[in-house]
């Protein structure tokens, strides 16, 4: 283990000097007191620390993003499930096939995800069955920014949620 050498100053003595032509002039000399300190060591403890940091950062923007979506969610998820027969004229109109059945399944899809975003389980999965209902919405709808937010925070939700089950198995590992 390596040591550092410091010194404090005690206290300044008050000296004469002599100076060439003979006068006296007054100079202060410092006394130091020298002592050697044990240079700080990284240990595990700094590490985890700094896992448990970048792992506090992920799963607070994974319940942001989660808050987020659950709030642009729930009004399709609650009109499909609400005006069924609305939906299906407009799925109809926007010549998505099938449309009885197609705003079951993303109704379905919508709210499942809305509840499994609010308990905090599986989100990746209700993440990742949210990405086609949305790329089927943009294609068939248009591109508007609810859509995009859905699909960009789902895409995210997936990506986050990965990081940090690889934090967790790194951390196993190295226990």
């Amino acid at each position: 283990m390596g040591t550092v050498i410091l010194r404090r100053y005690k206290k300044l003595i008050p000296l004469a000097k002599i100076t060439p032509s003979g006068r006296s002039e007054c100079i202060s000399v410092a006394v130091a007191e020298t002592y050697s300190a044990p240079l700080p060591r990284f240990s595990m403890d700094d590490n985890n620390r700094s896992e448990e940091s970048q792992q506090t950062v992920i799963r607070l923007l994974s319940i942001g993003l989660r808050l987020g979506l659950i709030t642009i969610l729930l009004k399709p998820a609650m009109s499909k499930a609400l005006t069924y027969e609305r939906s299906v004229s407009l799925f109809d109109a926007l010549g998505i096939p099938l449309p009885g059945l197609m705003v079951v399944i993303a109704g379905s899809i919508q709210v499942l995800a809305i509840v499994l975003f609010l308990i905090g389980r599986l989100e990746p999965l209700a993440a990742g069955a949210l990405v086609p209902v949305m790329i089927v919405a943009i294609l068939f709808a248009g591109l508007d920014w609810k859509n995009a937010t859905v699909l960009i925070g789902s895409l995210a939700i997936i990506i986050l949620e990965t990081d940090r089950s690889s934090f967790k198995h790194q951390a196993s590992a190295m226990m």
